[in-house]
Parts: structure tokens; sequence; C-alpha cells
């Protein structure tokens, strides 16, 4: 049996996190295909460990952060699988890091290597926790004070880019959007870069395609091109050529096979 469930964060944690989530299963193999969501992820596994693109030479750590995903990958667990995730919005992750987020692009990092050996007593306190949710109070009580003692603050800049790129998902104007904030393009790219991770025009493509999956799911639409358009985008090329690189394939082959994957991550 396999198990996936999201969880809401406490209201001091809300305008940081989208979702706490939980993937436990019970000895089953599981594989998940993992593809570009704009989002950046803190990840604590007390299961058996995973390994990425089913090599055993790419034993994936318990306790990490995934940075911002550029390109598809597949994790497989090695056995029973519990896992606990932090999904941070795209501007999220930046107050508790403590780092530069286009250093984590496509990067699997130790929270040891971010946080040293304080951490060690949060990795034991949450596994000594008998209830995911006790797990979560106890990591909300550690990005609290994270968060607490950070020098970070909100750059609306950044904030307002995402909510426009969110907005209007079929095209960004960033010399226009650069102007009415009066800074320049590559002041504008570099703030987003550092807070989000990847580039503003990058960010597009990957809102935009993953715009397709929220629709095709509030829908029950299996039409491609339909789907396409009132994701955003102008031409079947562009659609292609994003399913390609995010995905790492057509989107015809990808939801031929749709049915029979287990898309909790998708």
């Amino acid at each position: 049996m396999i198990r996936y469930q999201e969880f809401k964060p406490s209201p001091q944690l809300a305008p940081y996190i989208k979702c706490y989530w939980l993937l436990e299963s019970s000895g089953i193999p599981v594989e998940e295909k993992i593809m570009p969501d704009g989002c950046i992820e803190m990840l604590f596994h007390f299961g058996d460990q995973f390994v990425k693109n089913n090599s055993t030479d790419e034993l994936v750590d318990r306790f990490f952060v995934n940075g911002q995903n550029t390109k598809p990958f597949f994790l497989n667990s090695t056995g029973a699988a519990a896992v606990l995730g932090v999904r941070f919005y795209p501007f999220g992750a930046a107050p508790f890091l403590h780092l530069v987020m286009s250093e984590l692009k496509d990067q699997f990092v130790t929270l040891e290597s971010i946080y040293g050996s304080r951490v060690n007593s949060l990795t034991n306190q949450l596994g000594n926790e008998t209830s995911w949710e006790g797990r979560i109070k106890s990591l909300e009580e550690f990005l609290i004070s994270e968060l607490r003692f950070s020098s970070w603050t909100w750059d609306p800049v950044v904030n307002k880019l995402v909510d426009k790129v969110y907005a209007d998902k079929s095209r960004l104007n960033l010399s226009q959007y650069a102007a009415e904030v009066k800074y320049s393009e590559r002041q504008v790219r570099r703030k987003f870069m550092d807070v989000v991770g990847i580039n503003p025009s990058l960010f597009v493509r990957i809102v935009r395609f993953r715009e397709i999956f929220k629709l095709r799911k509030q829908t029950n639409d299996w039409d491609l091109l339909g789907l396409a358009l009132d994701s955003g985008y102008h031409d079947q090329s562009h659609f292609i050529r994003d399913f390609k690189q995010f995905a790492g394939q057509t989107p015809a082959s990808f939801f031929s096979e749709i049915q029979r994957m287990n898309s909790s991550f998708i």
C-alpha cells in the first residue's frame, strides 16, 4: 500500500511553505518520476533509502534539500518508504537555507552541509516521533527558529514577478517589468536567480508546463493541444520542446503512460 498526503503549514510559515507532504509504502517498491515544478523542497527519509535513476551508484542522502530542477529524473525506493517533505513557494526557501538559491539548481544538498551539526538534534527528534503530525510540529519549531535568526528580508521585486508569472503564463516582458520597478533587466534577473534559483524565462516555461497537469486534473480533459493552448502555449513546437526537456519524452508518449504511473509528484 502506498500513501501520499499533504498538510498545511502553520500561519507563521504559510507565506513561505506551500505544504508538507508524506509518502509511505509498506515494503512496496516506489518509483517516482520527478519533474520541474518551480519549487525547492527539503526532504527527510526515515525508511529505506532511495536511489536516483534506479542506480545503486546514486544512493540518496536521508536528509537533504532538492534545489530547482530543470530536467526530469527518477527516485526509486530500496524498500519501505517513509518520507516527509517541505515544499516551499518559489521564493520561500531562501530565508531558511542561508544560501544563494541558484547554487542549488539540479542539486541534492545535505542538510548537514547547510546547517552543520545542529541539524542532528532535529533529525534525531524527528526519527523518535511516533506520528507524522508530531514530526511536522517539531520541524516547524526548527524552521521558525531558523527564520527568527535569518538576516533575509522579503524582496518585493522578486515576489511580484513570481505572482505576475502565475497570473499570466503565456508571456513575460522582463524589460517592461524592470522599468516598472526601476531596476535594470540584469539586476532583476540576478535578484530572481538569488531567491528563486533559476532565471525568470526558465521559470515561466516551467510554470506553463506544470499548468497542463493542473488543468488536466481539474477538467479530466485529454485534448493535448487544447490543454497546451489553455496553459499559455502559442504553438505546438514550444509545447513539445518543453515536454521533452521537463518530462524527458513527448506529450503523447507521456500521457499514454500516465495511467500506470503513481502520480503523487506529477
